[in-house]
């Protein structure tokens, strides 16, 4: 395996994480065959771009950004190198820790847009779920803002026959069609080619009856859940994923986006967890 891969294992799952990016590919709990968390078949596990799938962190910005001229796209988090600190086990799980300071950014695009002295924290506990906390502190004498979100793939049985509950009555936005926001009316079903913003984060459930599985997702300390699938149509435009991969994947992302992005105070802290559960239907 290659050295900037790491295999974290617990009496009850395992997960797959790459220094780069602190991306966690994989995570499998012993009930299952397969990772819960989807990548393409056509993903690149070398340290020479993101993987397509797994939890890219998205951090200091969200897709383009709010101001303009804002690259590479979703900040330059995901394409960093962040330093492994170790892990430490328990008889229940294990947990892993990455650092990224501003000093690790040299010869990365993006840093000149975001020119604050930061240190960020990435933990990573597998156990009975599968656990992630990102946490970030202000080092500067000035205050910052920044947006954040964990954008996780999960593998589904087929886009067609799911769907996400627990989203009836948010407020909601399709942000690519119209500014306009609305109060979604049920469950997501079917949610083929949807990119959805919605404007606040509460547990959620992907019901899959092809694999016979409810995957729980909470988060504590967002304050938006994003939900996309790119389609046929987008997913051709994708190099690192084949053209059908759409139908087995679905992203239930939590952050802080747009006007609700975090602001820090010099000598502050921030932290936004993120949590899996693997269950039957």
């Amino acid at each position: 395996m290659e050295k900037h891969l790491h295999e974290l294992e617990s009496p009850t799952s395992k997960a797959l994480v790459s220094d780069y990016g602190a991306q966690v590919a994989q995570w499998t709990p012993n009930s299952t065959e397969t990772s819960v968390l989807w990548t393409s078949n056509l993903a690149d596990f070398s340290p020479s771009a993101p993987i397509r799938g797994g939890i890219p962190v998205m951090f200091p910005w969200f897709n383009a950004g709010r101001f303009p001229g804002l690259a590479p796209k979703h900040g330059f988090a995901r394409f960093a190198h962040w330093n492994f600190e170790g892990e430490s086990s328990d008889s229940t799980s294990t947990t892993a820790t990455w650092t990224l300071k501003s000093a690790d950014l040299e010869g990365l695009n993006g840093p000149e847009h975001f020119t604050y002295q930061f240190e960020a924290r990435y933990e990573v506990t597998v156990g009975e779920d599968l656990n992630v906390r990102f946490h970030v502190e202000n080092l500067t004498d000035e205050e910052f803002s920044f947006e954040l979100a964990l954008h996780t793939y999960f593998r589904i049985g087929d886009i067609e026959n799911v769907q996400v509950e627990g989203v009836d009555g948010l407020d909601a936005c399709n942000p690519f069609l119209s500014p306009e926001h609305f109060s979604q009316e049920g469950p997501l079903v079917n949610p083929v080619g949807i990119d959805r913003v919605f404007y606040e984060s509460k547990p959620v459930e992907i019901v899959d009856p092809v694999l016979n599985r409810r995957v729980r997702i909470s988060a504590t300390n967002a304050s938006n859940m994003i939900v996309w699938n790119p389609a046929e149509t987008g997913a051709a435009g994708i190099p690192d994923m084949e053209d059908q991969e759409y139908r087995q994947m679905i992203c239930v992302e939590a952050g802080r986006i747009y006007d609700q992005a975090v602001n820090l105070a010099p000598g502050e802290s921030f932290e936004l967890a993120y949590r899996v559960q693997c269950l039957p239907l």
